[in-house]
């Protein structure tokens, strides 16, 4: 107990209804989130979809979660996150909830259209999350998303049993234990959004200069994009393929959703820990040593078979998913005053390119076959890290002329 009040003291936004509103709101929504792969595989079954089907019908989950993620993160600096957040979580409920009432590819209409609510979330949680932190920014942004990453950890295998037990049927339940949380949201969520102070405007600013200016800035910024959309390629495509990578192998649902669940959960735990080092040693180190890690365990899953699997997938999950909160606060820092459409912008391209890249992925896997497109993904990881490097010499470097 000493060390927890410890802790506490040291971090005491941990306990805050703002910082708990928004960890907890990203913990139902992302647990939503992660039973939909599950639900294109099943589905896949019922209404003999391909791969390239998936992958369109994920594809457009994602992309209409990012697509409207800058306009929700304006909205919520303009007028605060209540509304985005309680309301978002509520609207992907009743999605999910009718799903076991629809025939034929409106259930997976109904699962595109949920993923709006998710868009609606996602900046204004990463705002509050990031405000309630104070100078903790990083460890309080990475913080919720662990709890987004839990849930996308433990929902597979926990969605696993339940639909294999009740059937879809059984989202009418999930849909109903997620309201205390809605009710949550809207009590503890600002209203209207909270300006950081002068001193952490300051730094902010100081951080966003070390981005340079000019065509620096522009190079900076391509080296970014192109970063972004190689890692998110591969992670995404990871998280809308594996489970039908196994049941193409013959495993049963619930070890699919437990092998989605030990790719989740791994990204959960390392994205702590990634954050709570790049405070200590750089953002960029830590980026570009997560990106290369998760080159060889990346081409090797889809390659092995048996048990040796789950610590492969693993691996992937904790290198792909550890600089997540990396990504976004360095995207915050940008954009000091407007932080939920930094987050917005961040996070919805995030989303966009990590959609595009599962459309080519199930198109692909059609030509190819899925294990060897899973293991080419090791490619384009390969190429983030090598732009991470290009991002940290460069940006060492103009800090240096910076404080000359």
């Amino acid at each position: 107990m000493g060390v927890v009040a410890r802790r506490l003291e040291r971090y005491p936004f941990l306990v805050t209804g703002r910082f708990l509103a928004a960890a907890l709101g990203h913990f139902a929504v992302d647990f939503f989130n992660s039973l939909r792969p599950l639900l294109w595989a099943l589905f896949s079954l019922r209404l003999g979809l391909t791969n390239t089907e998936i992958g369109f019908f994920a594809m457009s989950a994602t992309l209409m979660a990012a697509l409207s993620q800058p306009l929700f993160g304006w909205l919520a600096d303009k007028y605060g996150g209540r509304v985005f957040g309680a309301l978002g979580l509520l609207w992907i409920a009743v999605l999910y909830a009718v799903v076991g009432t629809l025939h034929g590819r409106l259930v997976l209409w109904a699962l595109v259209l949920a993923a709006l609510g998710s868009g609606a979330f996602h900046p204004q949680g990463a705002m509050n999350a990031a405000q309630a932190g104070g100078d903790r920014r990083t460890l309080a942004t990475s913080l919720f998303f662990t709890f987004g990453q839990i849930a996308l950890g433990i929902g597979p295998a926990i969605g696993g049993v339940l639909l294999g037990l009740f059937d879809v049927q059984v989202l009418v339940v999930l849909a109903v234990l997620a309201l205390p949380i809605v009710v949550l949201m809207w009590h503890h969520t600002p209203n209207r959004r909270t300006t950081a102070d002068a001193g952490e405007v300051g730094v902010m600013r100081s951080r966003a200069r070390e981005f340079g200016t000019g065509r620096q800035r522009v190079a900076l910024l391509v080296a970014f994009v192109l970063l972004v959309f190689f890692r998110s390629w591969a992670g995404h495509s990871n998280i809308a393929f594996l489970p039908k990578f196994l049941q193409d192998r013959g495993w049963a649902q619930e070890l699919q959703g437990v092998a989605l669940t030990a790719y989740m959960l791994s990204s959960a735990i390392a994205v702590v820990i990634f954050g709570r080092l790049a405070d200590d040693i750089g953002r960029r180190p830590m980026l570009t040593l997560g990106l290369f890690m998760a080159v060889v365990p990346m081409y090797l899953y889809p390659r092995v078979s048996g048990p040796g699997i789950f610590a492969l997938v693993a691996l992937t999950g904790a290198c792909i998913g550890g600089v997540h909160s990396i990504l976004i606060v360095m995207a915050q820092d940008l954009l000091p005053h407007r932080m939920a459409l930094a987050s917005g912008l961040a996070l919805g391209f995030m989303f966009a390119s990590g959609g595009v890249g599962q459309m080519i992925t199930g198109a692909l896997a059609d030509v190819i076959g899925l294990d060897r497109t899973l293991s080419f993904l090791a490619v384009p990881l390969f190429l983030a890290g090598l732009l991470s490097l290009f991002l940290w010499r460069w940006a060492t470097g103009q800090a240096d002329v910076i404080s000359q």
